[in-house]
């Protein structure tokens, strides 16, 4: 999907992470539910344009047993806390301040 903001296009990529499928499976109870998704929202630069990358992080749980804990995809690790902003961005950011 692209969207236009005056003379900045930004493009919205989406994509879904799973945890792994051996971890869906909970040994005690069987399979875990989706509860839900936790969702970030990473801005990367790609010339001549800004991206914003969507992952959404699909979370399992067994149903009838919170003890059993939430399961999740691992995140990648990221320049800032949160991976709000992609490496590409402050490597052009550095680029044009010192060029």
């Amino acid at each position: 999907m692209d969207l236009s903001f005056g003379t900045i296009a930004w493009r919205l990529a989406y994509s879904k992470c799973q945890p792994p499928p051996e971890q869906l499976r909970c040994a005690e109870h069987g399979p875990k539910e989706l509860i839900g998704y936790d969702t970030t929202e990473t801005l990367e630069f790609e010339p001549p344009q800004l991206r914003v990358r969507v992952r959404k992080y699909a979370k399992y749980a067994c149903p009838q047993e919170p003890t059993c804990g939430v399961v999740q995809a691992e995140r990648p690790v990221g320049l800032v806390e949160g991976n709000r902003f992609d490496t590409s961005l402050a490597a052009e950011i550095i680029a044009n301040k010192y060029a």
